[in-house]
């Protein structure tokens, strides 16, 4: 079959492909690729780095590549499952569909900025002002490195630092919070204001929390998240002692029982010390994992080590975690037995500069970092989030994994938005849960977002090409945007949220 004329000379080409503009490359990029053929196009280039794997553009396309390409019982975990028991995913994405977008064409001003200001507010605190280089963010989901495929968290956490997005660590992963950081902060990406068009400060980076039934333990999660200096806590609310569906089940696809999701407690000190008070081993072999451990027993280091036993420690982390996972509450009153796992109580603990846990050494941080409460589909959890000393609250259903015949976020969106704002103009409003293009970024924020997460696109993308693919899907994702915003007259997501902003999206009754 004879290819579409390409009548432009080779200098041309190599100028596209190496423009600053890493956005505008991955589309010269596609378009060439289909055109030339993958060898042409990877003899033009100058810069290696600037190669990008077939990533497809469309969601759906993706999607169902991924489904094709592993066993039903990973794709069971993560998958936009619709059963008898309910169409909560699916309905996320066809929510979108009900707003509808005018354009407006003759504004004169054609720029358009990514970059996106995210305050956060709560009075113990103060206002947290944080720079994100672009309008969205890498949503937090756990046990990656079982995804199949090409999926692993550091691939994950590298990829959207490539796109200069911000990214968010899981809780349920494979390697430590600390491993990820530092994986992060390594990337060649990360100092090179070349590559990380359209330039700015590289991102900052998010931990997300799933409590345990231990308060110690999760007071030393959150002083190691101080520790390494990332900017955002954020809690999830919305997860169960089960953390699974009808479907799963069908599937098989619990990945609850492998020890791949508890990195982050065996690289714990605190937990390791009460995996050896009850089970007498540990879960890592690392010395200054175990220093604690050592110290408050009397046991060599060496001893404790000598100890490890990753099953025995596994089915500890996965019992205390478990039994943690469903006791978030608003409980206010410091005597009942729920405080530990209350919003009130966590907020204090993510705010002091003290150091909260006894297992590091006694310092001052220079700030504590703020909180954000995910899950929150309700006015009535936001406001008892706010209340509770949250800094913000992240409007999400968990993607529809849990909740069956879920109301969508979206569409919830702007009554927690209005409720919030008029008792503190600069309290955080997130959403994620159905964003599958750039027109759904846009939606999101004329409702009210301020920060937008993507969870699936950026899994599957993971799954089928790691690092390079979710460069690609965020890059694609970004470069559309900046499309769509400059045909709607926008410069800015931003304007969407002025009083005298242009009114372009309006929801079909």
């Amino acid at each position: 079959m004879k290819k579409f004329p390409v009548d432009i000379t080779e200098s041309g080409i190599r100028a596209l492909l190496n423009t600053p503009d890493s956005y505008a490359r991955r589309f010269t990029e596609t378009s060439l690729r289909a055109l030339l053929g993958h060898s042409q196009i990877k003899g033009t280039l100058t810069n290696q780095q600037n190669e990008f794997p077939p990533v497809p553009w469309d969601m759906e396309k993706l999607r169902a590549k991924v489904q094709g390409e592993i066993s039903k019982h990973v794709f069971g975990w993560y998958g936009e499952s619709e059963s008898a028991a309910g169409d909560s995913t699916r309905k996320n994405i066809e929510a979108f569909s009900r707003y509808r977008v005018t354009p407006r064409y003759l504004r004169s001003d054609k720029s358009f900025a990514y970059a996106q200001t995210v305050f956060l507010s709560s009075k113990e605190l103060g206002v947290t002002r944080l720079n994100s280089p672009t309008p969205v963010f890498v949503a937090p989901y756990g046990a990656a490195s079982l995804y199949g495929k090409k999926s692993d968290e550091i691939s994950c956490a590298q990829g959207a630092t490539d796109a200069n997005v911000v990214h968010t660590l899981g809780h349920l992963t494979k390697y430590s919070l600390e491993k990820i950081r530092r994986a992060v902060q390594d990337n060649s990406y990360y100092f090179n204001p070349r590559l990380r068009s359209p330039g700015g400060a590289p991102p900052f980076s998010m931990f997300q929390i799933y409590l345990t039934d231990d308060d110690d333990i999760n007071r030393s999660i959150i002083e190691r998240v101080k520790r390494t200096n990332l900017s955002v806590l954020i809690l999830t609310i919305d997860a169960g002692a089960g953390h699974g569906g009808i479907q799963m089940m069908d599937d098989y696809a619990d990945f609850t029982y492998a020890s791949k999701i508890a990195g982050n407690l065996f690289a714990d000190p605190m937990f390791n010390y009460k995996c050896f008070l009850r089970n007498r081993c540990v879960g890592s072999r690392t010395p200054t994992v175990l220093a604690y451990a050592s110290r408050r027993l009397r046991i060599p280091v060496a001893k404790l080590a000598g100890s490890f036993d990753l099953k025995k420690a596994f089915t500890y982390a996965r019992d205390i975690q478990f039994k943690g996972m469903a006791k978030q509450n608003s409980d206010k009153n410091p005597k009942s037995k729920m405080y530990p796992w209350s919003v009130a109580y966590l907020s204090r603990l993510a705010h002091t500069r003290e150091t909260i846990s006894p297992a590091y050494s006694k310092i001052i941080h220079r700030r504590g970092i703020p909180m954000v409460v995910k899950g929150v589909m309700s006015v009535e959890d936001a406001t008892a989030a706010q209340q509770s000393g949250a800094d913000g609250v992240y409007v999400s259903n968990h993607g529809g994994r849990f909740v069956f015949n879920a109301a969508s976020p979206i569409d919830v969106l702007r009554t927690i938005h209005q409720k919030v704002k008029k008792t503190d103009p600069r309290f955080g409003v997130w959403l994620d849960s159905g964003i599958r293009s750039a027109t759904d970024i846009l939606i999101a924020y004329s409702q009210g977002a301020e920060f937008v997460g993507i969870g699936r696109p950026v899994i599957y993308s993971c799954v089928d090409n790691g690092r390079g693919g979710v460069r690609q899907v965020l890059q694609s994702i970004l470069y559309t945007l900046r499309d769509q915003a400059r045909l709607c007259g926008l410069t800015s997501l931003n304007e969407l949220h002025e009083k005298r902003g242009p009114s372009i999206v309006h929801r079909e009754s």
